[in-house]
């Protein structure tokens, strides 16, 4: 394709954007601040210009990165570029997620660490804030230059990685009790086959980037630009590294967010990410973009009088609401059974309807058994099968296991057109053949070993890397580079195929991959894991301060996170509290809604005022 002028290039597979995301498009030379609200299009954004740069030459023989927070953020991306550009020009663009970004810097450079730091080549990814490791801790410590059981049975689950991990060792706190507990938490991870969770990994990384020209030179070679996403939820200690990764570099970087949707503070997500970024990498202006080409006219309305409660607006806008435009409602209820039974009557006439079970999604602050076990029972009753998409959601966004299900599916003949050609794509890429060259081979060897895989003769986990042998594994490490060291890939099968076991593939592999994928299945999610998606119907349940409970700060973040979860529908709302439900411990709670005002407040402010349940 030869290059485009700035002038003949035009939007891909879209009509139009607003002029603000038009500026920010064909903006090559300075770097972008974009704030954008919900159903603003900033995947739509980011991918548009990604192909203006690519398309017009700007990147030049140098690539564009996009880091997400997300794995499913950063999948999208990629995807949505890679069906705007021709395939020859898709290499020129990778999307991948902060950490994983951060875990290639230290799986090529990580001989340049201290050897204190330096973990081994086979280590494995593990996540620490976990009673089991806390017990590990207080076990093994005991004596360790001192420490005593006493000393260490303070330590707690909540917070560890944060105080010990992503704190690290330094010899002037050695004569600390804290600064002793680095010290062997540290060693106790590193030594031998080394654990590492993905906090200690960034902080490696950025070790590795402040000490290391030759990899600081390499990024600036590699890449023109770089997008970030969801901006708002950027740490000081991510921050710190993408400073470090971006300061002072020729890179032009576009950074995309919305502080109306900074829900992450609980994980130390900076207050003021966008004025740090600003004052910091010299950016005048932003760019806002204000349309919501997500939901419904009535859905809008209630979004922007939630924005102006909380902006605290002096002068509230009159809405005019039309009928058939959209619906915002708010239930309350004497206990979660009645809650749970209404839910599943209100959802199956839904799909009764004719919506889809992945049309519809249940979110909740936490999917803990209070807010989700009776509503799933209840559903299950009413044949409208539900699940908890949390622990699903990270696994099918890794990129092995979509391999792997796409190979499966060419097992049960239900082979895609798409699906087929990016298969090959990979295959001549990992064979080192062009798509001009010995194609037609590669395709019937391909056939012919699916022909020869029809059947699972071993356990589920050895026909899984049988599958992948045609590509190879360490070849596929190779290509993956969030596999090149560690155990990830190997865990992401075990895990996978543990997974289609208790699903029945072998007999009937087909229906479990769909089981696997959700097919007919209603999701039910955090807010949080909810970010970036979008449902016709969304059902908020728990609206309660045993939910949303903080300290002031924390109710403002729990007034965003609401909005962000009210922001996902596309056509309707519903929303649920209970003036009775179980606590942690197991003991029934009564609800004072009088202890969350900034979220209740809001919604009167919406006119969405709570109705009784009358059953």
């Amino acid at each position: 394709m030869p290059t485009i002028k700035d002038a003949d290039w035009v939007l891909k597979d879209i009509q139009e954007v607003e002029d603000e995301a038009m500026k920010v498009i064909r903006n090559s030379t300075e770097h972008n601040l974009v704030l954008a609200g919900p159903g603003a299009g900033k995947t739509e954004l980011l991918a548009q210009k990604a192909c203006f740069l690519i398309e017009t030459a700007k990147c030049r023989n140098k690539k564009i990165i996009a880091l997400s927070f997300k794995k499913d953020a950063a999948k999208n991306l990629q995807e949505r570029v890679n069906s705007r550009l021709e395939s020859k020009y898709r290499h020129k663009f990778e999307s991948t997620t902060f950490d994983a970004f951060c875990k290639s810097i230290v799986d090529r450079f990580k001989s340049s660490l201290p050897a204190f730091y330096c973990p081994s080549d086979d280590y494995e990814i593990f996540f620490p804030n976990n009673k089991d490791f806390i017990a590990e801790i207080k076990r093994e410590a005991v004596g360790f230059e001192g420490l005593t059981s006493a000393e260490l049975n303070k330590l707690k689950p909540s917070k560890f990685e944060e105080n010990y991990l992503v704190v690290p060792y330094r010899e002037e706190t050695r004569h600390t009790v804290n600064g002793r507990i680095r010290y062997f938490v540290w060693t106790h991870l590193l030594k031998g086959k080394s654990r590492l969770s993905f906090k200690m990994i960034n902080y490696l990384a950025n070790r590795i980037i402040k000490k290391n020209v030759f990899l600081s030179n390499a990024i600036n070679s590699t890449y023109e630009y770089a997008f970030i996403d969801e901006f708002q939820d950027t740490t000081s200690k991510q921050y710190e590294i993408f400073k470090n990764i971006f300061f002072g570099k020729s890179i032009k970087i576009t950074a995309v967010g919305d502080t109306k949707q900074r829900i992450m503070g609980w994980a130390g997500a900076l207050p003021n990410a966008f004025d740090v970024f600003k004052k910091d990498f010299e950016v005048g202006d932003h760019n806002e973009l204000v349309s919501n080409r997500r939901s419904l006219k009535n859905l809008i309305s209630y979004q922007r009088l939630m924005e102006s409660f909380m902006n605290k607006t002096e002068n509230k806008t009159e809405i005019i609401f039309y009928k058939g435009e959209g619906l915002a409602r708010l239930m309350q209820f004497e206990e979660v059974d009645q809650e749970a039974s209404y839910i599943a009557s209100l959802i199956k006439k839904w799909i009764d309807e004719g919506i889809e079970q992945r049309d519809i999604c249940i979110l909740s602050k936490s999917v803990a058994g209070q807010y989700s076990q009776k509503t799933i029972s209840e559903l299950d009753m009413s044949g409208v099968k539900c699940r908890i998409e949390n622990e699903y959601q990270e696994l099918l966004n890794e990129a092995i296991v979509q391999l792997v299900l796409q190979l499966l599916m060419f097992v049960c003949n239900r082979k895609s057109i798409e699906g087929w050609a990016s298969t090959m794509d990979l295959l001549c890429n990992i064979r080192g053949v062009s798509r001009k060259g010995d194609v037609t081979r590669l395709e019937r060897e391909l056939s012919n070993f699916i022909k020869a895989n029809k059947e699972i003769r071993s356990d589920v986990v050895d026909y899984l890397k049988g599958l992948l042998s045609i590509f190879g594994i360490s070849e596929l490490k190779s290509y993956f580079p969030q596999y090149m060291n560690g155990n990830g890939l190997e865990h992401n099968i075990n895990t996978l195929s543990k997974y289609l076991e208790e699903l029945d593939i072998k007999n009937n592999m087909s229906n479990a991959i769909d089981m696997l994928n959700g097919i007919k299945t209603v999701p039910f999610m955090t807010i949080h894991k909810s970010k970036g998606l979008e449902f016709r119907k969304v059902v908020i349940v728990g609206l309660e301060p045993d939910a949303y409970f903080g300290d002031e700060e924390g109710q403002i973040e729990n007034q965003k996170t609401v909005f962000v979860g009210f922001s996902r529908a596309i056509d309707e709302v519903f929303m649920t509290r209970c003036k009775l439900r179980m606590d942690n411990f197991g003991n029934m709670s009564r609800q004072d809604f009088n202890r969350i005002p900034l979220i209740t407040d809001m919604l009167t402010y919406c006119g969405i005022e709570a109705e009784d349940y009358q059953g």
